[in-house]
């Protein structure tokens, strides 16, 4: 799990989330975002984050992204 930011900081884009299938199911991925998504706002400043959930909705991980508050179909905000 990576985050990139723009130039201003302005927006945090997450990339390459994948949890190898031997370990889901464990509470990795929400603990990553968690700790991340905090360092982000509260270290980096900034003010957006956005996660790319592919454009099926039938997408495992969207319950994740969703219970983090990001929202708004295929590029989640929060």
């Amino acid at each position: 799990m990576e985050l990139y930011f723009d130039s201003e900081c302005r927006i945090g884009r997450f990339q390459y989330v994948t949890t190898d299938r031997a370990y889901r199911r464990n509470g990795i991925c929400p603990a990553l975002l968690d700790a991340i998504s905090k360092n982000a706002f509260q270290e980096v400043g900034v003010p957006e984050l956005v996660i790319y959930s592919g454009e099926s909705d039938t997408n495992p991980a969207r319950p994740v992204y969703t219970s983090f508050g990001f929202t708004n179909g295929v590029n989640h905000t929060v």
